[in-house]
């Protein structure tokens, strides 16, 4: 495939159309990419991924692929502030709930790579940086779990620091996983949209965003179970 001068969205249009996928509403995506060569053996999943996150780059829009009713659509990003609530005592039906410190840190050492300290040393820096963050009142319940991390590319000290900041952010504190949530089922809702869930007797009332959905219907009854992750990201794909 090689597509020149094409916005991601007739990037799609045209993988769509070649392969006989059914479609539905396609967003406009703005940005002409000027050119996109898939040479090797790609996916046309992977296609689409490189045409969204060029997109992005160079607009900073998210755009997210999505099914309904076995036709693939193309939309903007859903917005999280207007969102369907799932609520204990209301639609909520049930949940598995568990509590976790793996992966848990409460203090984060960061260092330059070796190599790099060689590239240093040559343009005349006396040693390897090294910097940390600590959670002290993480290490006062917990005791001290390091996350050790060596850094590569040309970064200086201050630049590390906040990145070791940013990294103690992510790891600090317990990790809630809620999952198999039974609800009273709601058309609408699929993977990759943003749902408001309300359960105050663990504590949980945030956005988070449906990774799994599945819909049962049995009769006039409609049930769904959905599996939710904290973050929505853009997946890596295999190429793009």
């Amino acid at each position: 495939y090689v597509f020149s001068n094409q916005r991601a969205d007739q990037i799609l249009r045209r993988i769509g159309a070649d392969f006989q996928i059914p479609m539905t509403s396609i967003a406009n995506t703005g940005h002409v990419i000027k050119s996109l060569v898939f040479k090797n053996d790609t996916s046309l999943y992977d296609m689409i991924l490189k045409a969204l996150k060029e997109t992005k780059r160079q607009t900073g829009r998210n755009y997210q692929i999505y099914s309904a009713k076995g036709k693939m659509g193309l939309r903007a990003w859903p917005d999280p502030e207007d969102v369907w609530v799932i609520e204990s005592g209301v639609n909520l039906i049930s949940y598995q709930y568990s509590t976790s410190i793996e992966g848990t840190a409460t203090r984060v050492k960061m260092r330059t790579s070796a190599d790099e300290q060689g590239k240093n040393k040559k343009k005349g820096s006396k040693s390897e940086i090294v910097v940390i963050e600590q959670d002290k009142a993480g290490q006062n319940k917990y005791g001290i779990l390091q996350h050790v991390e060596t850094v590569t590319g040309q970064i200086n000290q201050p630049q590390l620091q906040k990145r070791a900041k940013v990294r103690l952010a992510e790891k600090k504190g317990v990790k809630q996983e809620v999952k198999s949530i039974q609800a009273l089922g709601i058309p609408e809702l699929q993977s990759g949209l943003p749902i408001y869930l309300k359960i105050p007797e663990i504590n949980v009332k945030k956005t988070y965003w449906i990774d799994q959905d599945k819909h049962e219907f049995s009769g006039v009854k409609h049930t769904m179970t959905i599996d939710v992750v904290e973050k929505n990201s853009m997946p890596k794909g295999d190429q793009a």
